[in-house]
């Protein structure tokens, strides 16, 4: 099996093609931790949610192998996950303990806010969140769905239909009224999948009309998370003061 970035698995999904993404083996993760402690004393593993993939159980498993992995439950995928991991950076810098940065970081994840609006509804993230009878409904009414993750779990926010190109706006919009009632202002992360230059154009004009953010950093999301939510797909994730 070879391993492929997201610029490839787009092009494969342009083509017609269909994709899901799977954890790592015990084995894999082991040579992980191993090769990670050659550098450093104690590693701490920030692991997706559990209820939403097999990572973090079969991580924890992994870790049991050795004495200083310890395994976290994120609560996030995504840009939410790559915040928790900036500020355990920030944590370790600040000199404190592994069982530390641990504690604050549980608490840290509760402040981090995270949606995702995803129009294609034979995504194995929608095929696994809805029904068939669910998804034909959002299609009856061209409904595309945001999904907002909740205590580890994805959880439907809102829906935006009618005319199908409005729903970029309603969804940026909207998510961006919610922020600005108690979001930390210095940086807003907007995550795409599949999206060409002229949406991704589109969406950060959107963004800047309706966002005070000191900070609007956009990037383009991992294969695994493209493997999940397919084309056209992006996701807005800021931090709660």
């Amino acid at each position: 099996m070879e391993e492929i970035d997201s610029n490839n698995l787009f092009s494969y999904f342009e083509e017609g093609g269909q994709a899901d993404a799977y954890a790592a083996s015990v084995e894999e993760y082991e040579d992980f931790f191993g090769t990670a402690l050659l550098d450093a004393e104690s590693v701490i593993h920030l692991s997706v949610s559990s209820k939403m993939a097999l990572a973090y159980d079969i991580a924890h498993n992994a870790a049991d192998s050795f004495d200083n992995v310890r395994v976290v439950y994120s609560c996030h995928i995504g840009s939410g996950l790559g915040i928790m991991a900036l500020y355990a950076v920030e944590l370790a810098e600040m000199g404190k303990s592994v069982e530390e940065i641990i504690e604050d970081l549980d608490a840290y994840a509760k402040s981090i806010v995270a949606t995702l609006l995803v129009p294609s509804l034979d995504s194995p993230i929608i095929q696994k969140a809805f029904s068939a009878p669910v998804r034909g409904l959002f299609r009856a009414f061209s409904w595309e769905p945001v999904l907002r993750v909740r205590n580890g779990s994805l959880h439907l926010s809102a829906l935006h239909g009618g005319y199908v190109a409005d729903a970029p706006e309603k969804y940026i919009r909207s998510a961006l009224r919610h922020a600005k009632r108690k979001a930390d202002k210095s940086m807003l992360y907007v995550t795409y999948s599949g999206c060409t230059l002229q949406e991704q154009e589109e969406i950060l004009e959107l963004v800047n009309t309706y966002s005070d953010f000191d900070q609007v950093i956009m990037e383009k999301s991992s294969a695994t998370v493209a493997a999940r939510v397919w084309l056209h797909s992006f996701g807005i994730t800021y931090v709660e003061n």
